[in-house]
């Protein structure tokens, strides 16, 4: 598999297009996304990994999906899920750091 860096290089001024992840199964305990390259997983059982994570994502200012996927660059799919779930009220572990 292609890393992003691999991906930045191949690409015109490092560019990285990147599709929106696809919900393929979602009930009230779990959701099945599937991603495309350009994507990053790293969440784990690290709550202070996780942290970090989400506060990268205030930082850098995202508000919708549609800007992160639209950045250029690699994004980590737990940004994806924060945005796409956050107004969910069935998806409260979405922003919840403590959750994988």
């Amino acid at each position: 598999a292609e890393g992003c860096s691999e991906m930045a290089r191949e690409r015109k001024n490092g560019y990285i297009a990147k599709e929106e992840p696809k919900t393929l199964f979602e009930d009230e305990n779990i959701c099945v996304i599937l991603k495309g390259p350009g994507w990053i997983v790293s969440v784990s059982r690290n709550t202070a990994q996780n942290k970090v994570l989400a506060s990268i994502l205030r930082t850098r200012g995202f508000e919708d999906v549609k800007s992160l996927v639209q950045s250029g660059k690699c994004e980590h799919l737990c940004h994806f899920v924060i945005l796409k779930f956050k107004d969910n009220k069935g998806f409260h572990t979405a922003e919840d750091t403590n959750c994988e």
